[in-house]
């Protein structure tokens, strides 16, 4: 998404019935409902197999006192954050890339995803843990689902 300038992944309270991913796209906070996007087979960094949202998702406006209340449970860092279990989660430079690495508590690093000559950075964790996000120069917002 061109004109990221931030990251926050937040989850909005009980009493709404859908999943909402918060997004700050330039200094605009919206929502999308990730219940409501439809996902085909895309192709990204040299045929690497990835799902494409399609058609592009529509945002909503959110209030000021919901970005206020999000922001008190979120969790974000440029590249590294602990779980609740101990893990850790972290973008880390690999040569003039980025390796996306989560650990297990007492386990070695698992690299789940890399690039080659790409800069990401604003990692954020959903305050269930289920979801980590980040910024990538050229590829804009990547929302990941945490292996249990």
């Amino acid at each position: 998404m061109a004109g990221c300038t931030g990251l926050e992944l937040l989850e909005l309270g009980h009493q709404h019935e859908s999943r909402q991913l918060p997004i700050h796209l330039d200094q605009k906070w919206s929502t999308l409902n990730v219940e409501s996007v439809a996902l085909r087979m895309g192709t990204w960094q040299d045929r690497k197999t990835i799902a494409v949202a399609y058609p592009q998702p529509a945002l909503q406006d959110v209030s000021e006192a919901d970005v206020r209340a999000w922001q008190t449970s979120a969790r974000s860092d440029p590249h590294r954050l602990t779980t609740k279990t101990g893990g850790t989660i972290e973008l880390a430079p690999e040569g003039l890339g980025t390796a996306f690495r989560m650990t297990s508590k007492g386990r070695e690093p698992e690299v789940l995803w890399k690039t080659s000559l790409e800069n990401c950075h604003s990692l954020a964790l959903s305050p269930d843990e289920t979801l980590a996000a980040f910024l990538c120069k050229r590829n804009g917002l990547v929302v990941f689902v945490v292996p249990p």
